[in-house]
């Protein structure tokens, strides 16, 4: 598949109704681009153009502000020639898309030209001059096919991008059919007319300016409103992730804690247990029990309180005797850790008592 970039002209739209602007600049609604298989006999080819590459806002967005000439200029509209050549300008009011008109079987991209030129002006009211010719360039897509309609192609135009519109003289054919022409009544006035929301508006009028205005302006309401939606949601979501967040860092927390209290445990209790006691799978309260009756207090019947409190003692009295200086004679921990809970305390207190008398 070859794709290369190419410049085309394409003849055949349809004027409608003109209004004046304060500078007496004529205003000619117009539709300048359609759908479907369009001729090239220049290049021996038939090219389609597929709706979704007509319609793209890319496209679309190219067209508004670009040159009104009348008939082509050789190799386009470009700052050197602009003066030569433009006689208008394309409006930047939203063009309409996959508009219908009559003896077209094709969607057509409508649009507003404001005509500036006298001559123009003169020309089109006196029916000399009607169709209108698109200028633009495009990626032409040399694989071939048959569109929808049946009818066979030999290339595919994308990326369409507007040069200049011009407005074409009564002697010139129209590429897009007999149908694209200036219709006027017996006293050469336009007889387009709109119909919107059950409201039929002469076409390119202020009140149809209006209500296309007003329709562009709830479609920009409309994505507005999905695009706050998305960030409300999406600000939902990352409160969720915060709130996650926190809850596992209170977890990290909590672990840490509960490593360093059993890694305290187990130093106080190591003085007790035997070297082969296994931790694995007993609580910090069994091992309270398990060091209490290695250094042969009992605790039967005794509750979860007393028994933390007892080792906590215990452990206590025995980090006392490990100091570096030797605790005085009278000071005897192994006689005394089977006393009563009373007497146990009275010679912890005595111990202690000892100790900051030295």
């Amino acid at each position: 598949m070859a794709i290369s970039r190419v410049a085309r002209v394409d003849v055949g739209s349809r004027l409608g109704k003109f209004a004046r602007n304060g500078a007496g600049a004529v205003r000619v609604p117009a539709t300048v681009a359609r759908t479907g298989v369009q001729d090239y006999p220049e290049q021996g080819l038939k090219e389609y153009r597929p709706a979704d590459e007509v319609f793209s806002a890319d496209s679309l967005a190219s067209l508004g502000s670009v040159p009104v000439t009348l008939k082509h200029p050789p190799r386009g509209v470009t700052p050197d020639n602009a003066r030569e050549h433009q006689v208008g300008h394309v409006s930047d009011a939203a063009p309409e898309s996959r508009v219908k008109v009559d003896g077209s079987g094709e969607e057509w991209v409508r649009a507003v030209l404001v005509v500036s030129d006298r001559d123009v002006q003169d020309a089109l009211e006196g029916g000399h001059a009607g169709a209108v010719s698109c200028g633009y360039s495009c990626d032409l897509d040399m694989t071939p096919g048959v569109a929808p309609d049946g009818t066979k192609y030999d290339a595919v135009q994308r990326n369409i991008r507007f040069n200049h519109v011009a407005i074409l003289t009564a002697d010139q054919k129209p590429r897009a059919g007999g149908e694209a022409k200036v219709r006027l009544d017996s006293q050469g006035n336009p007889m387009k007319k709109i119909v919107i929301d059950g409201v039929e508006l002469d076409y390119g009028s202020p009140e149809h300016f209006a209500h296309v205005a007003a329709a562009h302006q709830k479609a920009l309401d409309a994505a507005k409103a999905r695009a706050d939606k998305a960030e409300a949601e999406r600000d939902g979501i990352q409160a969720k992730l915060d709130a996650e967040k926190t809850r596992a860092d209170a977890a990290v927390s909590n672990i840490d804690n509960a490593v360093e209290v059993r890694f305290a445990l187990l130093q106080r209790a190591a003085k007790f247990l035997p070297g082969t006691y296994e931790t694995s799978g007993k609580s910090n309260a069994q091992i309270r029990v398990d060091a209490l009756i290695s250094a042969k207090v009992d605790v039967t019947g005794k509750s979860e309180e007393y028994v933390s409190a007892r080792f906590d003692g215990l452990t206590d009295a025995n980090a006392l005797a490990q100091w570096s200086k030797p605790a005085p004679a009278k000071v005897d921990v192994s006689v005394n850790i089977n006393d009563s809970d009373d007497a146990f305390r009275a010679s912890l207190a005595k111990q202690l008592s000892a100790k900051e008398d030295e």
